[in-house]
């Protein structure tokens, strides 16, 4: 009986150990499959550079799924050939985020002695403005922000500075909190203790504090075309400001962010305002920004205001949208976030002043006027 088991006893570990191998080897291999798209090498696309199919609709917006903020790979989709303007959709395991970002090489035409149209490429049109009506200095009329997109024909448009009060009506009165010029003149004034995105003539952009506009000529410095407020810098040199590194709420955010040179653009909206989705802290947005490209940052207005809107070359219906032979201007503009006013997602807050950007030609009647602030 003795011999039985030590006989026995053998056999039974061998068992155990190819048991467990079997199982390690399992495990390996569902981790390897469970790899995110975002670690992953991807070959590049038609557009260079960008690791994704060109966007046709939204349904191609392929959204890239990573561990934590710092092991984030973009997977920037352009719109075109020419990958001026690309997009890309984000998840975050930890903290738990869902985020939208678009990326615009800054193009934007510059007038110059009125002459801007006759160019050859007459470039990009940024726009600073908001809903018909309301032609007060300091005040706008509401709209959504895809409003704004659709009825300017523009490619892409964010919400920007804070303003009261707040509804999803649009046309309403709205009193803007902060800065605001477009083509070099000022419509709302400036709110010294908040940060602004400017556009300069020579077709750079910053951030900077909207109290240095103080003191210059009708209130606009010469050298700034464009400039719409925020709240406060959050990234500066690709480091967290003071004030990103205090602790702040979880929010649903809207923000902007530059290259070091100042010639790219980097829009991002980040979903919050439900139980299983909270939001960003400041530090998080300005991390997220830094991780796609950013070098600086500016936190717009957030909360139930947040919204970006891209046009995509196909409507919702399948047919060709805007700046497409046959379009029509309502297909092609969708919400990539889900804005969440008064408690329902998927409901649009009507907001102030937005920052568009979209083909220079686009909107203009025959006698050349400029597209309205």
């Amino acid at each position: 009986m003795r011999e039985t088991r030590q006989t026995a006893r053998p056999f039974v570990l061998r068992t155990l150990f190819r048991r467990q191998a079997a199982g390690l080897f399992l495990l390996l291999i569902a981790a390897c499959s469970a790899i995110p798209p975002a670690v992953r090498p991807v070959p590049g696309g038609a557009a260079g550079p960008d690791s994704g199919p060109i966007l046709r609709s939204q349904s191609d917006l392929l959204p890239v799924t990573a561990p934590d903020i710092p092991s984030l790979l973009p997977r920037w989709q352009p719109l075109d050939d020419a990958g001026e303007i690309a997009a890309f959709a984000g998840r975050i395991r930890k903290p738990r985020l869902e985020f939208w970002a678009v990326r615009v090489m800054l193009k934007y035409a510059v007038p110059e002695n009125g002459a801007a149209e006759a160019r050859e490429d007459p470039g990009q049109r940024i726009l600073i403005g908001a809903g018909d009506g309301i032609p007060r200095f300091g005040h706008a009329a509401s709209t959504r922000v895809s409003s704004f997109a659709r009825n300017n024909g523009l490619t892409a448009a964010i919400n920007a500075v804070p303003f009261d009060p707040s509804s999803a009506r649009e046309g309403e009165d709205r009193r803007v909190v902060g800065l605001g010029v477009s083509e070099g003149r000022l419509i709302a004034p400036p709110v010294p203790r908040f940060d602004a995105l400017v556009f300069y003539r020579d077709g750079r952009a910053a951030i900077m504090g909207q109290g240095e506009l103080r003191g210059a000529e009708n209130g606009v410095p010469p050298e700034i075309l464009h400039a719409v407020g925020g709240f406060h810098c959050i990234l500066r040199d690709g480091e967290l400001t003071g004030r990103a590194q205090q602790k702040s709420p979880r929010y649903a955010r809207s923000a902007a962010g530059l290259s070091a040179d100042g010639v790219t653009l980097y829009l991002i909206a980040i979903n919050g305002g439900r139980l299983t989705n909270r939001g960003a802290t400041e530090a998080e947005t300005a991390l997220l920004l830094g991780q796609i490209g950013a070098q600086d940052a500016l936190n717009l207005d957030g909360g139930g205001s947040s919204a970006l809107a891209l046009r995509f070359p196909i409507g919702p219906a399948g047919g060709p949208a805007d700046g497409v032979a046959g379009g029509n201007p309502s297909g092609g503009v969708a919400v990539l976030n889900t804005p969440v006013h008064a408690g329902f997602p998927g409901r649009e807050r009507a907001v102030a002043l937005c920052l568009g950007i979209g083909p220079r030609r686009f909107g203009r009647d025959p006698a050349g006027s400029p597209p309205r602030p």
